[in-house]
């Protein structure tokens, strides 16, 4: 459960050093770039939320039935999905928010999950082929 809990947090904080990254290309990108930041942190704060209510939702469900567990994942599913549309509709039309930084940074979660993943692919490959060379000490 702490290896668990460690990954998250891990994840988290990735998808934090994302935004930072970011947010400093779109300051020396673009102009008027207030609108642009705010909209990718409500992204990505609203998504880091959700991952993390996920993770919790699951934990709490696996100490139920399996009916049980079913019906309270597909309702925290919807609660989530219609804050999601809620929150969506109130950066479409707000003048003080960027539509597509949001999306963006409702997003940088599943592009910290790609480079992660992109990133552990390489190592292996790499780790693997220096076994086969005997590289590795054996």
């Amino acid at each position: 459960m702490i290896e668990n809990e460690k990954y998250v947090n891990n994840i988290i904080i990735k998808v934090l050093i994302l935004l930072i990254i970011e947010s400093i290309i779109l300051l020396i990108f673009f102009d008027n770039v207030l609108p642009k930041i705010l909209g990718l942190l409500l992204g990505g704060l609203v998504s880091i939320a959700f991952f993390r209510i996920l993770y919790l939702n699951i934990v709490s469900a696996i100490e139920k039935t399996e009916v049980q567990a079913k019906r309270y994942m597909a309702i925290n599913y919807s609660v989530r999905y219609l804050i999601s549309g809620i929150i969506f509709f109130i950066a479409a039309k707000s003048s003080y928010l960027n539509i597509f930084t949001y999306l963006i940074g409702m997003l940088s979660i599943k592009f910290v999950f790609y480079i992660n993943n992109l990133f552990y692919l390489i190592v292996e490959k790499r780790s693997n082929s220096l076994r086969k060379d005997g590289k590795d000490g054996h």
